[in-house]
């Protein structure tokens, strides 16, 4: 064995020797370089891979193949064949390299690390510069963070700068993990990128989802990964919220591009545009969200991803796997949405949870011709959970509220008797709370009436065309302030609520807002807003009668009451036709 790779290394440094490379000679260095991967990563005797470690990656050998393939000269070398064979070379460093292990490879990694960086400086070749980032990464993965382990000077800022830039896909995939894992394991040399990181995988993932020409699926993935990376430097979420909404709102567009395409393309034009085979894609998304799912040990956060992934993949399941799979998917939610309902009357911050839970529902309800009555009451039980908390909420979360609420009674709408019932249920819940009080004792307010906080909620939920960001807009303006949380101020006598307090400002919980909007496509918006309204009406006139309540209906504005407007108002409350 040694002496063959002795040999197979001498005949490599005799031929690139030559003043000049033909065809057939390049052809030849490359099938030698060939057998050399073949001879070391076949190696089982231990201290034949010590002495293949030693002849090819020690600076003093004169047979290194690093030093001999990837000279100055051979970088400058025009030739498609040449180029195959440095590009096949890396591929041995870093094969080789996992074989051998990192304690054993601590002598060697920093030189190689140098070298390839300066391969992919200097080399003209995109896969050849590719090749050489993935050795870095590999070798950097092996490295520990103590002070003998150091990486080339600039490093991480020509890295910065080059994957800005215009170049292949490839390249700046690799780019971009490996600045990933630099960011994990270095932390102090990435000081004063990682904003500048954050902003551009952010940036580059709104062009990659926006182009005509669909996007490029492998930069798309290294920019997940690099975001991943640049998150677990971000441990305070209360000071990180940007990076954190940034992140979940990445994710979520990317799920949304992955699902159209999988949905949409046919399997023939996939494989013309030289993308992997459509059903692989969708058993491995699938298969690496199930088995979040099925693990006892995923984070809640996890969980969270893959239950709104497997509802942004609902079209993409009907696709390939049918609708039966697709109520089996439903049926997965079942488990955690029973765990959201236990967690939040225990108090725990379980609302956001909930939600994704529903807009999931939402999501693959859709795609249904029906509903069971089982899944219903399940998600009947989750959404009356979530309503009857929401004087309670942040005004990050009502945004999510409204648009989910929104979703899944459009969802809904078109599936039969089950629709009302379940409209009937949750209004019921909600006009219930209503009538409620909530403690005041800490602000030395006396007892808050709920009651503004579902007029908020409904007029919201009743705006069928009003989506995410309108919601949003209306919040900043202050127009949503009268229910904003249980610390805004009481309201006054005409039910305007104060101002919420800066605690409720700065203390929003729950997460990132990434949820699903349910097209308006196909659905007679007009009627399904006159049952809430009717059911909202209805609800609240049956509670007052079991109650034995008086009430009075409201004058237009400007127009005088006939009588006494404060007769038959035992209540203190008015209905009118305007919420």
């Amino acid at each position: 064995m040694r002496d063959r790779l002795i040999e197979y290394l001498r005949t490599v440094n005799d031929v690139i020797s030559e003043p000049s490379l033909s065809g057939s000679r390049a052809g030849e260095v490359d099938r030698l370089v060939r057998d050399i991967t073949d001879l070391c990563l076949n190696l089982d005797d231990d201290e034949d891979v010590s002495f293949a470690t030693s002849v090819l990656f020690d600076e003093d050998e004169d047979l290194g193949i690093l030093s001999s393939l990837t000279s100055p000269r051979m970088a400058m070398e025009k030739n498609q064949t040449m180029a195959k064979a440095r590009e096949h070379c890396l591929q041995l460093v870093a094969q080789f390299a996992e074989k051998v292990g990192g304690p054993r490879m601590a002598p060697y990694t920093p030189s190689l690390v140098d070298r390839c960086f300066a391969i992919f400086v200097r080399d003209s070749y995109s896969t050849v510069k590719a090749a050489a980032l993935a050795v870095i990464t590999t070798l950097v993965g092996m490295m520990t963070t103590s002070g003998k382990s150091r990486l080339p000077e600039n490093m991480v800022t020509v890295l910065v700068r080059e994957v800005q830039k215009r170049g292949t896909a490839t390249v700046r995939a690799k780019i971009l993990i490996l600045l990933g894992l630099l960011v994990e394991k270095f932390e102090d040399a990435m000081k004063g990128k990682m904003d500048t990181m954050f902003e551009f995988c952010l940036e580059e993932m709104e062009k990659q989802l926006k182009s005509k020409n669909g996007p490029e699926y492998a930069l798309v993935a290294a920019l997940l990964k690099c975001l991943d990376s640049l998150l677990t430097q971000f441990d305070d979420t209360h000071q990180n919220t940007s990076v954190r909404d940034g992140a979940l709102l990445a994710l979520d567009r990317f799920l949304i591009q992955i699902a159209k395409g999988l949905s949409e393309q046919s399997a023939a034009a996939a494989a013309a545009a030289g993308h992997p085979s459509l059903q692989n894609v969708y058993k491995n998304l699938m298969g690496t969200f199930l088995n979040i799912l099925d693990s006892v040990d995923s984070p809640k956060s996890e969980v969270a991803i893959a239950i709104r992934a497997l509802g942004r993949l609902a079209a993409p399941i009907v696709r390939f796997s049918g609708k039966d799979e697709l109520k089996r998917a439903i049926g997965r939610l079942v488990p955690f949405g029973n765990s959201a309902l236990a967690m939040i009357e225990e108090g725990d911050e379980m609302v956001g949870h909930a939600v994704t839970i529903i807009g999931a529902f939402a999501d693959m309800v859709v795609h249904l011709d029906s509903v069971d009555d089982t899944l219903c009451l399940f998600i009947a039980q989750v959404t009356g959970k979530v309503v009857w908390q929401f004087p309670q909420l942040w005004p990050k979360q009502k945004l999510a509220v409204y648009v989910v609420l929104k979703n899944l009674l459009k969802a809904l709408y078109p599936k039969g008797n089950i629709f009302p019932i379940f409209l009937n249920n949750m209004v019921r819940s909600s006009v219930v709370r209503a009538v409620d009080f909530s403690p005041g004792a800490e602000m030395d307010v006396g007892e808050l009436p709920l009651w503004p906080h579902y007029v908020e909620l409904w007029s919201h939920v009743l705006d069928l065309e009003e989506n995410m960001q309108s919601a949003a807009n209306a919040m900043s303006q202050g127009s949503l302030t009268a229910g904003a949380s249980l610390e805004a101020h009481g309201g006054d006598d005409d039910g305007e609520g104060g101002e919420v307090t800066d605690s409720a400002s700065s203390a929003e919980g729950g997460g990132g807002v990434v949820v699903s909007e349910v097209s308006n496509e196909g659905l007679n918006t007009k009627h399904l807003s006159e049952l809430i309204y009717d059911s909202i009406i209805s609800q609240t006139l049956s509670l007052m009668k079991e109650l034995d309540l008086d009430y009075a209906v409201k004058p237009p504005a400007g127009a005088e009451a006939e009588g006494d407007s404060k007769e038959n108002t035992t209540a203190g409350m008015y209905m009118g036709r305007k919420l």
